[in-house]
């Protein structure tokens, strides 16, 4: 019985350690999407309620860049 009880703690080892993979790899997906898409396209209440790219563009209109 020995052997059994060495199994399961192996099992549960394993378990543990594949859920820890699949955690890193869903806070990683998720930050990736928060950075690359969601934060890109929502409406920053910072900046007036526009998106950051709606900011640059109305910023680069309202002040275009001088190149000397």
């Amino acid at each position: 019985m020995p052997e059994a009880d060495v199994n399961r703690s192996n099992r549960s080892l394993f378990s543990r350690s594949g859920a820890r993979v699949r955690r890193a790899l869903a806070r990683s997906v998720l930050f990736d999407y928060l950075e690359t898409f969601y934060n890109r396209q929502r409406l920053h209440n910072s900046l007036s309620y526009r998106s950051p790219q709606g900011f640059l563009d109305l910023d680069f209109q309202t002040h275009p860049l001088a190149l000397h």
